[in-house]
């Protein structure tokens, strides 16, 4: 009988183990996705600025020059170059 009830205890402790990876495989997975999308976000914010800083740089040549604010370099870290384009035309049109 001592046998039987040992061996139940070890599926027991078995079980469990497997079930804390299982919730822990999720639940480092779910806090993962968050850190991709502001990772994402602030490699955007980077790549706007910088191509925001050259199109200005080259612009001058031209007399080109955009306001260098969080909202155009928000629209060209998201839009990319139709981000750019979008600005100039605006610049260009609009203002």
């Amino acid at each position: 009988m001592k046998r039987c009830e040992a061996m139940s205890a070890q599926y027991g402790v078995v079980f469990s183990y497997a079930l804390g990876i299982i919730v822990l495989f999720f639940v480092g997975r779910a806090l993962s996705e968050p850190i991709y999308a502001v990772r994402k976000i602030i490699i955007g914010i980077i790549v706007g600025a910088v191509t925001l800083f050259i199109a200005n740089f080259l612009g001058e040549f031209i007399g080109l020059r955009l306001p260098f604010n969080f909202f155009t370099v928000l629209a060209v870290g998201f839009l990319g170059i139709p981000g750019l384009i979008c600005l100039i035309i605006i610049k260009f049109f609009i203002l």
